[in-house]
This record gives C-alpha cells, sequence and structure tokens, in this order.
C-alpha cells in the first residue's frame, strides 16, 4: 500500500530528475538514428530478467517497492528505508550483471556468424546497447532510488566504481573484437 504521507514534493528533486531524463533523450532526439536505440527484446530482457531476479531474492517486498520506487523518483520519502535501499543496491549490480551477460550473448552470436561481415557492427552495437540499457537503470534509477531510501551514511562511490569497471572493460572486448575482425 502506497502511503502518501511519507514523501515530500520537492522541486530540486523533481527539476533534477526531469532534467537527467532530458540530457538523456535530448540527443537520442536530436540524432538522425534514433530507432537504432530502441530495441524492444533486448529492453525486455535486460529489464526483466533483473526484475526475476529482485523478485525472487525479495519476494514481497520487491512489489512493494517497485510503486514507491517509481514514485521516488519525483517524491522524496520522509524517512529512510533500509529495506527498499537494500532492493535498490542489489538492483544495481544485477542489472549490469544481467547487461555483461547479454552482451556477451551478443559478442556469441555476432562470432558465430562471420561468414556475412556486414553482421559485425550489428552485433556488437547491440551488444553495447544492452550495456547501456543496464547502464541507465543501474545510474540513474537504482542508484538514485538507493540513495534516497538508504540513511545517508552508506556510500554508493563502491556501486558507481563498479559498474564503471565493468563497463569500460565491456568497451575493450567490444574495440578488440571490433580491430580484430578488421585487420
Amino acid at each position: 500500500m502506497i502511503d502518501k504521507q511519507n514523501r515530500t514534493f520537492c522541486a530540486y528533486h523533481f527539476i533534477g530528475t526531469i532534467g537527467a531524463l532530458l540530457m538523456l533523450m535530448i540527443p537520442l532526439l536530436l540524432s538522425k538514428s534514433l530507432i537504432f536505440f530502441i530495441n524492444t527484446p533486448i529492453i525486455i530482457w535486460t529489464y526483466g530478467l533483473t526484475s526475476f531476479l529482485l523478485l525472487s531474492a525479495f519476494r514481497k517486498d520487491f512489489l512493494r517497492f517497485i510503486p514507491e520506487a517509481i514514485l521516488s523518483l519525483f517524491f522524496v520519502p520522509n524517512k529512510p528505508n533500509p529495506r527498499f535501499a537494500e532492493i535498490a543496491k542489489l538492483g544495481s549490480r544485477y542489472v549490469i550483471g544481467v547487461g555483461v551477460i547479454f552482451y556477451i550473448i551478443e559478442l556469441i552470436l555476432m562470432l558465430t556468424g562471420l561468414e556475412d561481415p556486414s553482421q559485425i557492427g550489428v552485433g556488437i552495437a547491440l551488444g553495447l546497447l544492452t550495456i547501456f540499457y543496464a547502464l541507465i537503470a543501474s545510474e540513474l534509477f537504482f542508484i538514485s532510488t538507493y540513495n534516497l531510501f538508504s540513511d545517508g551514511k552508506a556510500d554508493n562511490k563502491p556501486l558507481m566504481y563498479e559498474n564503471l569497471l565493468v563497463i569500460i572493460l565491456c568497451l575493450v572486448i567490444a574495440f578488440i573484437v571490433a580491430f580484430v575482425l578488421w585487420c
């Protein structure tokens, strides 16, 4: 049950959320290739598997977390909720892990089709798209939600550093594969 008394409207938080979404969307909308950033199966796989993993780990608490987390994008909770903070923290790790798993799957699928070199770029792009979706969920949703529901004593810097290392590793792998196949 969603309790309206547990949240407060904060103009700074609201403007920050809308601003972050706009800053993400404007370059995509201005590009002539917006369609390349939308891949429904990858969205469903990345966010769906993450949701199932969190449901398995947190059961009913995850179902209560979803509406509260969505509302927390615009309204600040009045008090910490350590259980929701824990869900958000693990969600950030799960979504990056799922993104990397699907990235590797896309690379394997791409490497199995080397007889058609025109598919190499598409395979790498689809693999990187899973990382892109995972990064959006981790950094813009789960970590910000974690910060709102935590008691303020916890530090989310290790989460961001771990995610950054995973992303850098995936990019290095993509460039190595592309370079080896190009040469």
